[in-house]
């Protein structure tokens, strides 16, 4: 009778680790779905954060050759006068 109540109990020590390790099974596995869940969102932020600097820095191009083009320089002054004004630069110096 003694070695059937030392088994029972053996037993019953044996399920009672065996549920204690299938608890540490499931909750290592919960962390580790956590941790991946954790690290694809930084990741996902991380890629985010690169295509916004590339997406300013690209803007900011845009913006600057926008504003390049429309810097228009004063356009040269000629006396209204005389339509007939030749351009000093056509004009080779020996014919002055």
């Amino acid at each position: 009778m003694r070695a059937q109540l030392e088994a029972a109990e053996e037993e019953e020590r044996q399920v009672a680790q065996a549920q204690i390790e299938e608890e540490e099974k499931r909750r290592a596995e919960a962390q580790l779905e956590e941790t991946e869940k954790l690290l694809a969102k930084a990741r996902l932020e991380e890629e985010e954060m690169r295509r916004s600097k590339a997406q300013l820095e690209e803007d900011e191009l845009l913006a600057k050759a926008l504003q390049e083009s429309m810097i228009v320089g004063s356009p040269p002054r000629y006396d209204p006068g005389n339509i007939l004004q030749p351009y000093p630069f056509l004009i080779p110096s020996s014919h002055r």
